[in-house]
């Protein structure tokens, strides 16, 4: 997918357990703390794969995979 241009990588701020070492989800975020050991969370900035990164692309990719399919 990299060598198509379909993924990427970029630095992005997310969710931080820090006593589980782990990345949360917006959603498993509950007033501030971890959904599950309710320890607050913080914010670090890591390096992450982002797939489908503009909708052009995409839409040639999907195109190509979808029409084989809509004319049997």
């Amino acid at each position: 997918m990299f060598e198509r241009g379909l993924a990427y990588r970029k630095h992005s701020t997310v969710n931080w357990c820090p006593s589980r070492q782990t990345v949360l989800a917006n959603e498993q975020v509950v007033e501030g703390a971890c959904w599950r050991c309710t320890t607050t969370i913080a914010t670090r900035d890591l390096e992450q794969w982002f797939l489908l990164p503009r909708p052009r692309q995409a839409g040639r990719f999907c195109d190509r995979w979808v029409h084989p399919i809509a004319q049997e």
